[in-house]
């Protein structure tokens, strides 16, 4: 899968990585707007990966172990990481 999303800021610099389900059934290329929101390409994968919506999902680097918050995805990973999509969740 290739995606671009744009930015309000016009911003056409782009960054690569892999994405997988969180079963690891499927992975796929991604390449997003470097200023897209975490939360929103978590959004954007989970709907062409067509998982459901109704769970609340989030993105975590597979390198790091780190779940990524709602900073744009450019600032919180390198070209060529490896996303997972998970559900997440909240103890207490």
């Amino acid at each position: 899968m290739t995606r671009v999303l744009n930015s309000s800021n016009g911003s056409t610099q782009t960054i690569e990585f892999m994405a997988s389900n969180v079963i690891e059934t499927e992975t796929w290329e991604a390449s997003f707007d470097r200023a897209t929101p975490a939360p929103a390409v978590a959004a954007a994968l989970v709907h062409d990966m067509r998982l459901p919506t109704d769970v609340p999902w989030g993105l975590r680097d597979d390198g790091s172990s780190i779940y990524l918050d709602d900073r744009p995805i450019g600032e919180q990973i390198e070209p060529g990481a490896c996303l997972s999509i998970v559900p997440r969740t909240h103890l207490g």
